[in-house]
Order: structure tokens, then sequence, then C-alpha cells
């Protein structure tokens, strides 16, 4: 670890993620600010706690992911981004109905809305937001380059589904 200089590893070696686990994080950081900015916020981030019924949720509703499909989930999500119009138009329907099953009662009284309400307010309160993603767009062009892709993309899909 070098933290007035270019490098900077943080590692916890560990199996791989389960719930109430560690993981394995690396960084390379390159200038000061940066450093103190991402160890402050993992220093200071508090722990997510969720009830119970959403951590049995959370489990059962993912147990089936592997890392196959994360990696064609990250594949999927690089090409939507790449070619926004394509994507809109391939799955214009699919996304209507998404939309639409986004703004129903029924999903509003879901575990599924509720954890994505949690995660926002811990996200928004935790510094995730504000210090975290701003100083990692500055460490890696590549994820400033796919958020400004993302942001893009997402202008495209409100603008076709106010």
């Amino acid at each position: 670890m070098v933290i007035c200089g270019t490098n900077v590893w943080l590692a916890d070696d560990a199996m791989p993620p389960v719930v109430g686990g560690s993981i394995k994080l690396s960084a390379t950081v390159s200038t000061g600010e940066e450093t103190a900015n991402i160890l402050f916020f993992l220093d200071n981030v508090p722990s997510l706690s969720l009830p119970e019924d959403l951590k049995k949720y959370l489990i059962d509703s993912t147990k089936h992911i592997g890392t196959e499909q994360i990696a064609g989930m990250i594949a999927s999500t690089k090409k939507s981004i790449e070619h926004p119009d394509d994507f809109l138009e391939n799955n214009r329907v699919i996304l209507e109905q998404y939309l639409a099953l986004k703004r129903s009662d029924e999903y509003r009284n879901s575990h599924a809305f509720q954890v994505q309400s949690l995660l926002k307010e811990f996200d928004n309160t935790s510094g995730y937001y504000d210090v975290f993603l701003p100083a990692l767009k500055e460490l890696s062009p590549a994820y400033a380059e796919y958020c400004r892709q993302m942001e893009i993309a997402n202008e495209k899909i409100f603008v076709r589904n106010p």
C-alpha cells in the first residue's frame, strides 16, 4: 500500500461472498485526495441492516445467480449502453411492461420495492453517491465513461417513457 503515491491495495482474502462474509477489494489510487476519499468512505460506511424477511428474500431470489449469469448481465448491459437506440427498439414492449410494473401498487407492496427503498436510503446517507462514486469516477476513466453512457441511455428511456 502506497498511500501518497500511485498504488493502494485493500484486500481481505476471503471465500466467495456470502451473507455476513467478506470480499476482496482492490483499487489503484492516483492521488492522495482520492485515496483519502476512498479510505474515508470505507472506514466510515455504516453496516446495512435489513429485516430478516428481506434478508431471506434476497438470499432466496439470488441463490441461483452465479458467475456465468453475472458475466452475461455485464455483457448485456455493456451492449445496451453502447447501442441504446437498438436496445430500446428491440426491448420496447418488455420495457413498457417493466415500467408499468414499477408504477404498480403490487410492486410498491413487494419485498423488491422494500429492498430497493432501503438501498436507496442507505446510498443517499452513507456517502456512496457523494463520496465514493465521485472518487471512483476519478480513479477509473472506464467507469466514468460507463456512467456517461448510462446517463445517455437513461435519458433516452425517459424521453420515450415519461
